[in-house]
């Protein structure tokens, strides 16, 4: 009995304290890369469709390929904090939005039928997500930037009326 009450008697060790800006960052990364995953293997499946309905798609194979190994190395050079890999997955994101939207309305416009909610989360909400996540003060903040002109902006104002209401 007496050796069951010293050990409840022991202090708990805490857990070491999470760094919240090593953990947004790591989400950053995953993010990227199940995005990247998601691009080799929609690659590998057009390639097999391209082999069995003839190779004239061959080139849209090869940039989508392109654009899953670039996202794929650019996501562990986010994980190192490099600006400018920071700065080339800002663009990769808005690109891929921009492609998405005009292949999300292409698709609505010769098909009439609604979109499924897995191409809408693949193409439009991940890329969204990883480039606010992105553009976001705290990113910035981590990768050692200047803060936004809009965040400027706010930091001032809220600084005069914490001063007028002084």
């Amino acid at each position: 009995m007496l050796a069951m009450t010293q050990t409840l008697e022991r202090p708990v060790v805490p857990a070491p304290p999470m760094q919240p800006d090593e953990s947004w960052l790591e989400v950053v990364r995953i993010l990227l890369l199940v995005q990247g995953a998601i691009a080799a293997v929609t690659t590998v499946e057009a390639l097999v469709a391209s082999a069995i309905s003839g190779f004239a798609t061959l080139f849209l194979v090869a940039l989508n390929g392109i654009g899953a190994a670039a996202t794929l190395l650019v996501s562990g050079r986010v994980a190192r904090r490099r600006r400018k890999a920071r700065r080339l997955a800002v663009a990769f994101q808005a690109g891929w939005l921009i492609l998405a939207v005009v292949d999300l309305a292409l698709t609505l416009f010769l098909t009439g039928q609604p979109f499924e909610l897995v191409p809408i989360l693949t193409r439009i909400a991940l890329p969204l997500t990883i480039y606010r996540m992105l553009r976001s003060r705290r990113a910035r903040e981590a990768f050692g930037l200047k803060p936004s002109r809009r965040n400027r902006r706010s930091a001032r104002r809220l600084a005069r009326t914490s001063e007028a209401a002084a």
